[in-house]
C-alpha cells in the first residue's frame, strides 16, 4: 500500500525545470551594422525572468528589451554609433527551462541597418546558443555624474548627465538623490533618468546618483550642487570633530 502511494505521488509532482541561459548572439556577415530589432519567440512551459546586457554589442536600447511571458518574446531595439562589425554578443536570457529547451527558441523580425549613414538593410544573422548562468555580485562600474546647462535643452535649466556599465546583468535603473549634510536615507531615493534637471532648491545640496544592476547590486556618485557651500553647522560640527581626535590623541598617544 505505501509503495503504491509513493507511486502516485510522484506522478503528481510537476516535472521542474532548472535556471537556464540562452545567448542571443549576432554574425554582421562582415558587414559594419549601427541598429538591430528583433523578436526572440521562446515555447510553451518556458519562463523568462531576466535579461542581461551588461556585455552587449548594443550601447544604445531605443527599446530596451521587454519580456512578455503571455506572448512568449522577448522585443529589443538598439544601436552602437560608429558601427560595429563580427559575430557579437547581444544579449542573454536566464529563467525558468532546461538546455534542451534552447533548441526550440527562435528570432523573428529581425532588422539591421548598415553603418553607412543611409540606414540601408543589411543582411545578418542571429544564434540562439545555451548560455551559462553565473550569479552578478560586481557593482555597476565607477562613473562621474557631469552638470551641464545650455539655452538650447531644458529652456536653460541646470541638468545633470550620468552614464556607467554593468557586464554581467546590466543597469536596470538609476536613482536620485540630494541632502544637505547626512548621506541619503532609504526614503530619499528617486527614480531618475539621464539628462535629469536639478530642482533649484537642490543647488546648495550634494547630488547623488544611484545606478543598480538587475541583480540589486549597486554603485552611487556624487557631485556637488552648482551652488554647494558648507553651512556653519557643517562647520561647526567639523571643528568638534577635528577638537575630539586632537584631544585623544594628546590624552592617549
Amino acid at each position: 500500500m505505501m509503495k503504491r502511494l509513493i507511486i502516485t505521488a510522484l506522478f503528481l509532482v510537476p516535472a521542474l525545470s532548472s535556471a537556464a541561459s540562452v545567448s542571443v548572439v549576432l554574425d554582421t556577415m562582415h558587414q559594419s551594422v549601427n541598429t538591430l530589432e528583433a523578436t526572440i519567440r521562446y515555447p510553451q512551459g518556458v519562463s523568462i525572468d531576466r535579461v542581461e546586457d551588461g556585455d552587449s554589442v548594443l550601447l544604445i536600447w531605443v527599446k530596451p528589451p521587454v519580456i512578455d511571458n503571455i506572448a512568449h518574446t522577448v522585443t529589443f531595439t538598439g544601436l552602437t554609433p560608429g558601427g560595429f562589425e563580427g559575430v557579437r554578443p547581444v544579449l542573454s536570457l536566464t529563467g525558468d527551462f532546461k538546455e534542451s529547451d534552447v533548441s526550440a527558441f527562435s528570432a523573428s523580425g529581425v532588422t539591421a541597418l548598415l553603418n553607412d549613414g543611409k540606414g540601408t538593410p543589411a543582411k545578418v544573422k542571429l544564434t540562439l546558443v545555451p548560455g551559462v548562468v553565473v550569479a552578478d555580485t560586481e557593482s555597476p562600474e565607477p562613473f562621474t555624474p557631469v552638470f551641464a546647462e545650455s539655452v538650447d535643452i531644458f529652456g536653460g535649466e541646470r541638468f545633470i548627465s550620468f552614464l556607467t556599465q554593468d557586464k554581467q546583468t546590466g543597469v536596470e535603473r538609476y536613482e536620485y538623490a540630494a541632502t544637505r549634510f547626512l548621506n541619503p536615507g532609504s526614503t530619499d531615493w528617486q527614480s531618475a533618468e539621464s539628462p535629469y534637471i536639478v530642482p533649484q532648491s537642490d543647488y546648495s545640496k550634494t547630488l547623488y546618483i544611484r545606478a543598480v544592476d538587475r541583480a540589486g547590486n549597486s554603485r552611487i556618485s556624487s557631485i556637488a550642487g552648482p551652488t554647494r557651500t558648507r553651512s556653519r553647522l557643517e562647520w561647526g560640527i567639523l571643528f568638534v570633530l577635528i577638537a575630539c581626535v586632537l584631544y585623544f590623541r594628546r590624552r592617549f598617544f
